[in-house]
C-alpha cells in the first residue's frame, strides 16, 4: 500500500453544524407557502360569501317581485270587481284571475326555491286559505253581479289576504337579511380560525426548527468528539511503529497501515480485499482465522508467533500478532517483527549454554590439571635424574610426553571457558601473522593461494601471544580444512574497525549471521580477517560451530573454534563468522587496540641456570597432596629449602612465624576456605615486598592485569613440569 494511504474517515453528517439561522432559511419557504395558502383561502372565503349574497339578493329581490306582482293583480281583479255595473265581463274577469292564479304559483315555486323560513310559509298558507276561501264569494258574486253587500264582503276579505302577501315579502325580506348576517359572521369566524391556525403551525414550525436545531446542534458536538477521539486515535495508530490491518470476521483484510521502519513496503492490492488464505501460508492462515473467531466470541486480545520465509533473501523472519476485537464483527490486528528478539533470545540461549559448558569444562580440567601436575611433575623430575641410555629413560619420557599432551587439551578445555591463563603483553598483529603464515607454509596445499592483506602500521593490542597465535592457527586450518581438495584461495587480512557505544558486533560489520560477542565497549578495535573460497556451511552447521566437540572434520576433535571462542571472549574481543554453503566463510577477529605510546617488547631473554647454590627457601602452599609433593621434589632436588602448607590458613601461620627465611611463595589460587587471593592479602600485610608465583589450573583477566602491574607478583599455569618451575622459581628471585 502507498507509504501516504490513511485510515479510512468515516462519513459525518454535514448538516450537523447548521445554525439556527440557516434553518430559518431552510423552513422559509414552507411558511412563504402556507401564506399564499392562506390568502387563496381568504380570497375564496370572500368570493364564496359574494357569490352567497349575490344568490340571496337575487332570490328576496324574486320573491319581492313576485309578491308585488301578486298585489297588483289582486288590484286589478279588485278594479275589475269594483268597477263591474249590471253586466260582468266574463272574458276579461276570467283572465284576471287565472292571471292572480298563476302569480300564486310562481310565488310558491319562488319561496320554495329560496328555501324560505317557516314563518314565511305560514303566512303564506295563510294568503291561499284567504284566497281558497274568496272563491265562493267570487262565484256567487258572478251570477249576482249587482249585489253590492256581496261586493263588500270580497273587497274586505281581498283586503285582509293582501296584508298576508304583505307579510310574506316583509318575513322574505328579514330571513334573507338574517341569513346574509349570519354568513357574514360565518366567514369572520373561518377567517379568524385560518388566522389563529396558520399563526400556531408558524409558531409550530419555528419551534420544531429551533428543536431540530438543537439536535443536530448536539449531534454535532458528538460527532466533533468523534471526530476528534478518531483523529486522536489516527495520530496514535500512525504513531505506532509496527503494522496494523483490520480484517473482518470473514477474514477479509479492509485496511492496512504499514510499519513505520519496514524496509519493504507492500503494495495495496497485496492486502485489501483479500483473504487472508490468498496472503498468508495455509498453516498461518488457518491460526490467524482460529484467533479471529476466538477473538470475536471471547471479546478478549490474542497473541500468536509464526514465522514467514522471505523468499528474496533467503531469509526466515518472525513475526508477533496482537488480535484486538475492534468492532461487532471486526478485529484490528497489530504485527512486529521480533526477528531480532528472536535473533537476541537464541543468542542468549546460546551463550547459557555455553557459559554451563564453560563452568563444567573448568571444573573438570582444573581438577585434571592438579592430578597432571604432580604427573607431569614427578615423571620430568625422574626424567632429570635417570642418567641417558637406562631402559627406564624411554619410558619415563613417554609418560611425560602423553602428560604433555593431555596438559594441552586441558588448556583447550579452560581456553574455551575463557579461564586459560595469558601472558599479557603489546602484540604486533601484523607480525605474528606474517611469522605464523611462513611457520604454516609446509601445510598449506599447492592449489591453494594464500594472499595477505595486512593494514600498515597497525595498532598494537594487548594479548597473550601464545593463544592469539592458537587463535590465527585454528581459523588458518579450518580455512585450509574447507577447501575442496586444497584448491581455492585464502586472504587473509588485518585493520582497524571504530566501534561506538550503541554498536553491536553485527551492526558495525554488515551482514553478520554468528557471534561470539553481540556488544562491544566503544573504541577503536584491530581485526583480523580470514576468508576462504572453500565449501561453506548452511544455518544448522553455523548455530554450533563454536560448541565444543562439535566438528565437521573426520580428523577434529571439535575444541579449535570453542577454544578460539574462549581466548577471545577473555581477551574482551569478538568473533564474527559469515558463510554461505557452497561460497565460503570469513572469519573476523576483533581485538580491542593498544593506543598508549608503548613499545612492543620482546621475548624474555635467556633464562638462569636451573639449580640454587644459596640455599634459598620456598613456601608451597596447595591443598592438593600431589601437586604439594612434586613441587617439593622437584625443589628440593635443585637444592631449595622448602616448606609446604596445605591450605591458605595454614600458609599464613607458617609464613608469619618463618617469613624472614622465605624468599618466594608457590600459592595455589583455588583453595577452599582461604582462597590464593585472600591468602596473597595476608602475607602482604606481613610482609609487603613478598614474592609470590600464583599458581592454578585456570585463571581471570584481574587476576592478570593485577600481576602485570605488580613486578613481584607472576602466573604459573598447571600442569607444569620441573624445568619450567624452576625457570618461573629463578625469574623471580632474580626480578
Amino acid at each position: 500500500m502507498k507509504e501516504s494511504r490513511q485510515w479510512v474517515k468515516w462519513p459525518v453528517a454535514t448538516w450537523g453544524a447548521l445554525s439556527l439561522s440557516q434553518i430559518v432559511l431552510l423552513i422559509a419557504p414552507f411558511v412563504i407557502i402556507l401564506l399564499g395558502i392562506l390568502i387563496i383561502v381568504f380570497q375564496l372565503n370572500r368570493q364564496l360569501y359574494d357569490q352567497q349574497q349575490v344568490i340571496v339578493n337575487r332570490l328576496a329581490h324574486a320573491v319581492v317581485r313576485h309578491t308585488g306582482q301578486l298585489q297588483r293583480e289582486h288590484l286589478r281583479l279588485w278594479g275589475l270587481i269594483s268597477s263591474t255595473g249590471d253586466t260582468l265581463a266574463q272574458e276579461a274577469y276570467t283572465d284576471q284571475h287565472n292571471l292572480v292564479v298563476s302569480r300564486i304559483q310562481v310565488l310558491e315555486l319562488t319561496l320554495k326555491s329560496a328555501n324560505a323560513s317557516e314563518a314565511t310559509w305560514e303566512q303564506y298558507h295563510a294568503y291561499r286559505e284567504g284566497w281558497e276561501a274568496l272563491q265562493p264569494l267570487l262565484a256567487r258574486w258572478q251570477r249576482d253581479v249587482q249585489n253590492s253587500a256581496l261586493k263588500s264582503r270580497i273587497g274586505a276579505q281581498m283586503a285582509e289576504i293582501e296584508l298576508h302577501a304583505n307579510q310574506v315579502a316583509t318575513l322574505v325580506q328579514a330571513s334573507f337579511e338574517s341569513q346574509m348576517g349570519d354568513w357574514a359572521r360565518k366567514s369572520l369566524f373561518l377567517n379568524f380560525l385560518l388566522t389563529i391556525g396558520s399563526f400556531s403551525f408558524i409558531i409550530i414550525l419555528l419551534l420544531v426548527s429551533y428543536g431540530i436545531f438543537l439536535l443536530f446542534r448536539q449531534q454535532s458536538n458528538h460527532q466533533d468528539t468523534l471526530r476528534t477521539s478518531e483523529q486522536r486515535l489516527r495520530v496514535i495508530l500512525d504513531a505506532i511503529p509496527d503494522a496494523v490491518y483490520r480484517v473482518s470476521g470473514a477474514g477479509i483484510y479492509t485496511d492496512y497501515k504499514p510499519a513505520i521502519n519496514q524496509a519493504h513496503r507492500l503494495p495495496e492490492t497485496t492486502f485489501f480485499r483479500k483473504h487472508l488464505r490468498d496472503v498468508l501460508p495455509p498453516a498461518v492462515a488457518t491460526a490467524m482465522e482460529n484467533g479471529i473467531k476466538t477473538v470475536l466470541a471471547e471479546q478478549q486480545p490474542l497473541l500468536l508467533d509464526y514465522p514467514l520465509v522471505d523468499a528474496r533473501h533467503n531469509l526466515t523472519r518472525h513475526y508477533e500478532a496482537r488480535l484486538l476485537p475492534s468492532g461487532v464483527d471486526e478485529v484490528q490486528i497489530i504485527v512486529r517483527d521480533v526477528t531480532e528478539v528472536k535473533q537476541q533470545e537464541e543468542a542468549t540461549i546460546q551463550a547459557q549454554k555455553l557459559e554451563s559448558l564453560g563452568v563444567l569444562a573448568g571444573g573438570i580440567a582444573h581438577d585434571f590439571n592438579n592430578l597432571l601436575t604432580g604427573m607431569l611433575g614427578q615423571a620430568s623430575l625422574a626424567v632429570a635424574k635417570l642418567n641417558r641410555g637406562l631402559p627406564a629413560l624411554d619410558h619415563v619420557e613417554k609418560v611425560v610426553l602423553s602428560a604433555e599432551r593431555a596438559a594441552d587439551l586441558t588448556k583447550q578445555l579452560l581456553a574455551y571457558t575463557g579461564k586459560g591463563k595469558f601472558q599479557i603483553d603489546l602484540l604486533d598483529l601484523n607480525r605474528l601473522i606474517t611469522d605464523t603464515t611462513a611457520l604454516m607454509g609446509t601445510v598449506i596445499p599447492g592449489g591453494t593461494d594464500l594472499r595477505l592483506a595486512l593494514q600498515d602500521p597497525l595498532p598494537p593490542v594487548r594479548v597473550d601471544r601464545g593463544q592469539i597465535q592458537q587463535v590465527a592457527m585454528n581459523l588458518f586450518i579450518n580455512a585450509i580444512e574447507a577447501l575442496p581438495d586444497g584448491n581455492g584461495s585464502i586472504v587473509i587480512a588485518t585493520g582497524q574497525q571504530w566501534i561506538d557505544e550503541t554498536s553491536t558486533v553485527g551492526s558495525a560489520i554488515a551482514g553478520a549471521q554468528a557471534f561470539s560477542t553481540t556488544e562491544l565497549p566503544s573504541g577503536r578495535y584491530v581485526f583480523l580477517r580470514v576468508e576462504d573460497t572453500g565449501i561453506g556451511m548452511d544455518q544448522a552447521t553455523l548455530s554450533r560451530i563454536f560448541d565444543p566437540f562439535f566438528s565437521t572434520k573426520s580428523k577434529g576433535h571439535g575444541l579449535g573454534l570453542s577454544a578460539t571462542l574462549g581466548i577471545v571472549r577473555t581477551h574482551q574481543g569478538a568473533l564474527w563468522v559469515q558463510s554461505k554453503l557452497g561460497e565460503g566463510t570469513v572469519f573476523t577477529l576483533l581485538l580491542p587496540a593498544c593506543l598508549e605510546d608503548v613499545a612492543v617488547r620482546d621475548e624474555w631473554s635467556t633464562l638462569p641456570p636451573l639449580s640454587s647454590d644459596a640455599q634459598q627457601s620456598v613456601l608451597i602452599i596447595d591443598d592438593e597432596t600431589p601437586v604439594r609433593e612434586a613441587a617439593s621434589d622437584i625443589l628440593s632436588e635443585l637444592g631449595f629449602r622448602v616448606t609446604v602448607a596445605a591450605s591458605g590458613t595454614e600458609g599464613v601461620e607458617l609464613y608469619r612465624d618463618i617469613h624472614q627465611q622465605i624468599d618466594i611463595v608457590l600459592l595455589d589460587m583455588k583453595m577452599p576456605g582461604l582462597n590464593g587471593t585472600e591468602t596473597y592479602r595476608q602475607l602482604q600485610q606481613i610482609e609487603p615486598n613478598l614474592k609470590v608465583i600464583f599458581t592454578s589450573g585456570y585463571s581471570d583477566v584481574d587476576l592478570d592485569q593485577q600481576i602485570h602491574r605488580v613486578g613481584a607478583v607472576t602466573f604459573l599455569p598447571k600442569p607444569y613440569t620441573a624445568e619450567v618451575l624452576t625457570k618461573q622459581i629463578h625469574r623471580m628471585l632474580l626480578a
